[in-house]
């Protein structure tokens, strides 16, 4: 029997084939005990402590220790507070109550790894792995191999690299999450949430529950499934589609498309495309297009195109162009951009860069649209010689002849009459002939307006 002592340093100390004391004192030590019933004591500092063969008692002190375990009757003893420590073994292992929080599996063979009710980080090796979590919030690690993970009560993570492995979660255990280095369709297993990693281009699927789903660095198709998902992407050109319920799809970077599918939606993307289907939905992009669908929508670009679709909608845009589509919408224009409020009676307001807005009609019966801060400095209105006929004439302003001021034409050549009282902007597609005007917009104000305010295209 040998007793052996460190001293402050980082020792390596080694015992015998007997029964020996061991005791490192300061640093980060490295206690082996060779054969024999061992104590190992590493005192303070990140030590590790290796029994050997025979019945040890292992006792890592303060600091983050590390145990190689090499026999079911070795005893492992920490206090609280003692660190974050970690137990290595080559046997099937079930962490005890002594304040010992990961649990790394070596070797190939077919082992077990059981947690206890501390949070536990639980490793398995090379071969078919069982890893419990019990209590706690415990990350699952399968490593190679077929492995079964269970998570046990608490948020728990799983590590996954291969799509065999099969994770077992009961209803009511906490909020799960799958980190995945592979593509990864969340079973119906009451797992919510799924995490890419690395940079290949892989897909995620979530399920029928309320899912988080978010991509890597690669590019990424991700689905949302049943439920209130909320689908991230931060990388790479991503496709997102929320499906079914009210889903949340944010982008950050990259060449990405999104698209809503039924539910409420909000969709936000730095570029690229976002399409919010069925529903109410929220659309956003800074620079690309937006698509509200069906629905009374909110869709905003900075920079490029945004469409109501059906339903009224509120369409918003910095430079570009707005198309409320059909509708009663609320169009807001920006620098230099295009309102075409479609069909319904629709709000359009104007900007007062002096960029401007053209405000677009392309056709004289698709509602009476009420345009707001228009200007005549900046602003002006474009219609369409096919759609409105009555012999316009393209790419060129209206006559004199065929503007008038009032609310009636009197003569044949007149097809756009302006009211200065009301602000009312009727067309008339003959004139004084027996056809009635309608009342293309109505200019809140009455502002100044004049012939040269209407380009035909």
């Amino acid at each position: 029997m040998a007793n052996i002592y460190g001293n402050s340093g980082n020792n390596n100390l080694t015992g015998t084939s007997a029964n020996d004391f061991i005791y490192g004192y300061d640093g980060l030590d490295t206690l082996i005990g060779l054969g024999g019933n061992d104590r190992l004591e590493g005192g303070n500092g990140n030590d590790t402590l290796d029994g050997g063969t025979g019945a040890d008692t292992m006792i890592g002190g303060s600091g983050d220790d590390t145990y190689i375990v090499d026999s079911l009757s070795d005893v492992i003893t920490e206090l609280a507070g003692g660190g974050v420590d970690t137990i290595k073994t080559s046997l099937s292992y079930t962490l005890s109550e002594n304040y010992v929080n990961n649990l790394t599996l070596t070797g190939s063979s077919n082992l077990n790894g059981t947690g206890n009710s501390y949070d536990n980080v639980i490793t398995g090796n090379a071969g078919n792995n069982t890893l419990r979590g019990n209590a706690g919030k415990d990350t699952l690690n399968g490593g190679n191999g077929i492995d079964t993970l269970i998570g046990g009560t608490g948020d728990d993570t799983y590590i996954v690299d291969s799509t065999t492995d099969v994770i077992t979660e009961l209803p009511g255990q906490g909020v799960d999450t799958v980190i995945s280095s592979v593509s990864y369709t969340l079973a119906e297993n009451y797992v919510n949430n799924l995490t890419l990693t690395g940079t290949a281009n892989l897909n995620g699927t979530g399920n029928s529950y309320d899912n988080v789903i978010t991509g890597n660095e690669g590019n990424n198709r991700l689905k949302g499934g049943d439920g209130n998902d909320s689908l991230f992407s931060e990388f790479g050109n991503d496709t997102l589609y929320g499906e079914k319920g009210n889903d949340v799809l944010s982008h950050s970077s990259g060449d990405s498309t999104l698209y809503g599918g039924d539910g409420n939606d909000t969709l936000s993307g730095e570029f690229g495309s976002g399409y919010g289907d069925a529903g109410n939905d929220t659309v956003g992009v800074t620079i690309g297009s937006a698509y509200g669908g069906s629905g009374n929508d909110t869709v905003g670009v900075t920079i490029g195109s945004a469409y109501g679709g059906s339903g009224n909608d509120t369409v918003s845009i910095v430079e570009g162009s707005a198309y409320g589509d059909s509708g009663d919408d609320t169009l807001t224009g920006g620098f230099g951009t295009s309102l075409i409020g479609g069909l319904g009676n629709d709000i359009l307001y104007c900007s007062y860069s002096e960029y401007g807005n053209s405000i677009v009609f392309n056709t004289s019966n698709e509602g009476t649209d009420t345009i707001i801060y228009f200007n005549n400095s900046s602003n002006s209105i474009s219609v369409s010689a096919s759609g409105f006929g009555g012999g316009l004439s393209s790419y060129t302003d209206i006559t004199s002849e065929q503007f008038a001021y009032g609310s009636s034409a009197t003569s044949s050549t007149q097809r756009f009459l302006y009211d200065t009282t009301t602000g009312y902007l009727r067309f008339d597609v003959d004139g004084s002939g027996s056809a009635a005007s309608t009342v293309l917009a109505i200019l809140q104000g009455a502002p100044t307006f004049t012939n040269s305010d209407i380009y035909v295209f």
